[in-house]
């Protein structure tokens, strides 16, 4: 599969995820889903105090997305197994614009909602740990606790709502212990043997989609390999050591975690994208700024069924 380029427009991205859809629909075969939807992210600073307003179908992975752009920070985010209907929505007229013929299936993404804190300071684990406590407050779309390690941060779900509607709490799929045998691989083999064994501990799977085999290497010598290897490590864990070993080959590196019923696909995508490479971060602007789609990566992931 080709990923979308961090560079590429919105409106690029959607030309190729129609023309991929073409092809499937002649082919008669389901496709993966990708999560194209408009985001909403305004962030100011005046005098050391950071406003933060975040609107999307996933506010926290919309928040992680334009701190890892403004920052250079290794922030990842992991959905909760959505299962309550009332978080959820049918986006497939939004999506397609015009263009539903080309759809083969509804497009369904969570609700989300609106966040919006007042934080006292401008360091990115502080927004995040306000916007997680937002995030709770809201009653829908899931709790979440902040984790950091070293200079990483990571959103993990604590808590979701049953079929029901009932409050239930839960854990990632990145805290079950995997192994690897220790061996020579590419970048794009690393993660998918990581994604594979991480399927094989939880029994739910988990899907690759990243832009690691479209790399630049020599041609006499082929992509670069890593010997890596883990034993009954915390699957988290280990995929930090994995991007931590690429990027002294290619560069930082993040992950977003999404929640998919897409048959044949999900229903876990995990999303390995490039952390944008700021020799000095600048201070944040102090005048409110949308988050541009051109320049913060992309995560594929939710929706088509």
């Amino acid at each position: 599969m080709t990923p979308i380029s961090p560079e590429s427009s919105i409106g690029a991205a959607l030309e190729r995820v129609l023309t991929r859809f073409v092809v499937v629909a002649i082919t008669a075969v389901v496709p993966p889903s990708f999560a194209v939807t408009t985001d909403e992210v305004v962030m100011s600073v005046d005098h050391g105090v950071t406003t933060f307003t975040v609107e999307s179908p996933r506010p926290l992975a919309s928040a992680a997305r334009e701190l890892v752009s403004r920052y250079g920070l290794v922030i990842s985010y992991e959905d909760p197994a959505y299962a309550y209907g009332e978080d959820l929505q049918d986006v497939t007229r939004h999506v397609a614009k015009g263009a539903v013929r080309f759809i083969p299936g509804t497009v369904i993404v969570p609700k989300g909602g609106k966040l919006a804190v007042r934080v006292e300071s401008t360091d990115a684990a502080v927004i995040l740990e306000r916007l997680v406590q937002a995030q709770s407050k809201s009653g829908s779309g899931g709790r979440f606790r902040i984790e950091q390690t070293g200079d990483a941060i990571h959103i993990i779900p604590v808590a979701n709502m049953a079929r029901d509607g009932t409050w239930v709490a839960v854990s990632s799929i990145l805290d079950v212990p995997i192994s690897l045998p220790t061996e020579d691989r590419t970048d794009y083999q690393l993660i998918d043997e990581i994604c594979s064994a991480i399927s094989a501990a939880s029994n739910v799977r988990v899907a690759q989609f990243s832009w690691l085999q479209n790399g630049i290497f020599n041609p006499d010598q082929g992509p670069p390999r890593f010997r890596f290897g883990a034993k009954n490590e915390a699957a988290r864990n280990v995929l930090m050591r994995a991007l931590t070993a690429i990027a002294a080959r290619r560069q930082k590196m993040t992950w977003s975690l999404l929640y998919d019923t897409s048959p044949g696909t999900g229903p876990y995508i995990l999303n390995i994208v490039p952390v944008p490479t700021k020799d000095v971060i600048p201070a944040p602007v102090a005048t409110p700024r949308p988050s541009s789609p051109s320049t913060a990566p992309e995560y594929h992931g939710t929706g088509i069924r």
